[in-house]
This record gives structure tokens, sequence and C-alpha cells, in this order.
């Protein structure tokens, strides 16, 4: 969203923080600089997603540039600061500028340091648990390589008398149509 102006008599020329920024810290200050001087009159009003009003401590105005302070960080959520200014040539200016605030919480980063603290424990266990049972993992290793030996020497033989069966009944079968033939060729003669 650009800044809305009515008249074009001054301009903005910075702001903290900036049109669509990403606040990632607390805020403890808002302020508006306009390129021209503006009347002690000027306003700012915060503003957060719902619409409602957040209150300023103070909002003090300084040649050009209007501030306003607040007495606590704000929540994480989008907010816009409206401004209202009065130019020295007694014209009245207004605009938006929206923001979003994504601070880190002091819960989050409290929760964070046990998730750290757990990854490292976990790898560190790991590293324990693989060294000290490197050489019964290696025993085990080596019954589980003879044991899947033996299970497939067993599997070998029953696929072995599975292959066989079949080859004798087709040898038996070519024998009887063999000797079907045989006798069929002699009861012609």
């Amino acid at each position: 969203m650009i800044p809305t102006i009515s008249f074009a008599h001054t301009t903005i020329t910075n702001s903290t923080p900036s049109e669509g920024a990403v606040v990632t810290s607390d805020l403890s200050e808002l302020s508006v600089e306009f390129a021209e001087e503006i009347e002690n009159q000027s306003t700012l009003l915060l503003t957060n997603e719902n619409g409602e009003d957040i209150p300023l401590d103070s909002i003090t105005v300084n040649d050009n540039i209007v501030t306003g302070n607040l007495s606590t960080p704000l929540e994480n959520g989008n907010y816009t600061i409206t401004w209202k200014i009065a130019a020295k040539d007694g014209h009245a200016i207004s605009g938006e500028i929206p923001f979003t605030v994504e601070a880190i919480t002091k819960e989050d980063s409290v929760e964070e340091i046990p998730k750290q603290t757990e990854n490292v424990q976990t790898e560190q266990e790991n590293k324990d648990d693989s060294s000290t049972n490197t050489e019964s993992s290696s025993t085990e290793e080596l019954s589980e390589d003879s044991e899947l030996t033996e299970a497939n020497e067993s599997e070998n033989v029953q696929e072995n008398k599975a292959s066989l069966l079949p080859t004798i009944s087709v040898i038996v079968l070519v024998v009887l149509l063999g000797a079907g033939i045989l006798m069929l060729m002699r009861k012609k003669r």
C-alpha cells in the first residue's frame, strides 16, 4: 500500500518502521519524516489488524518529524500507522503506513534453548551408544549373517525340491504320452 496524500504539498521522506517492513525486534518508537516542516497539531494513530487503536504514550512534532512512543512492545501481527499532518501552508494531509511485527518472544527463545540442549544430548547419547555397542554389534552382525546364510540354504533346498516336482511330472507325462502313442501304432498294424 502506498501512503495516500490528499495534496501534493509535502511527501514522506522516511518512516520507522517503513512501509511494508517486517519488524523482528521490540519497537518502542514510531516516526514519520516529511520533506517540509509540519505544524504542531500533526498526529499519529496506530491500529492493529482488527482495527483496534493501540495507545501511544506521547506524540511529538519536531520540525518535519512526528514521533509516537509506545509504552509496551507490540505483539506479533499486522499494524497500520495512520498519520495526519498540517503542512506549514495550512493544507491537511493524511496517509497510512502498514507494517508487520514478527518479534521473537522470550517464551520462544526459552523454548528453543531446551530443544537445542535436547538435540545435543541426544546426539551425544547416540555417539556414546554407538561406540559402546561397536563390539557387541559386530558380534551380533556375525551371528545374524550366519543365521541368514542358514535360512538361505534352507530356502534353496526347499526351492530345489519344489522345482524338482514339476520336472518329474513333465517326464512322467512325456513317458505316458509316448507309451500311449506306441500302443496306438501297434493297433493300427
